[in-house]
């Protein structure tokens, strides 16, 4: 297996949670919260970090509905990873999300962090329990997500 670092990112309308693994995929760590802005600028953005950080891959999470059914950002999700797929030089992977927020909040108060911090941890966090998640499950089983809306 080609070692290096998985990047993560969580999307979101407004925030995009950023996660990145060790060299080795093993762990994961939330890296940084990127204000929705541009997709110019986050393309960069992705493109630098890929650079810097030996990333081999990049992991997209993919919000299926309780049912695993599509839903409205399913769609509005699967636009942004075929654009990301489009623009970067490694794979780009999508991975089930669902329920990584609600992890990611109770994570986040676990740890006594005041809920006017936890907005800009949340997605972050989110990123990396996404990330960990294909990491433990990176044994060569599909996602079941091979198929795009």
């Amino acid at each position: 297996m080609h070692r290096g670092c998985i990047l993560a990112l969580d999307y979101g309308r407004k925030r995009i949670g950023i996660a990145v693994s060790d060299p080795f995929q093993w762990t994961a760590q939330p890296l940084e919260t990127w204000t929705v802005g541009s997709l110019a600028e986050l393309i960069r953005h992705v493109n630098r970090l890929i650079a810097e950080r030996n990333i081999v891959k990049v992991v997209v999470g993919f919000p299926l509905n309780m049912k695993g059914d599509f839903s409205g950002s399913t769609l509005r999700v699967g636009s942004f990873i075929r654009l990301m797929e489009k623009s970067l030089p490694v794979p780009v992977v999508r991975w089930d999300e669902r329920l990584t927020t609600v992890e990611a909040s109770r994570v986040l108060q676990s740890m006594n962090i005041p809920s006017r911090d936890q907005r800009q941890k949340i997605d972050q966090v989110a990123a990396a329990l996404l990330l960990q998640s294909y990491l433990s499950h990176q044994d060569g089983k599909p996602s079941g997500l091979e198929e795009l809306p």
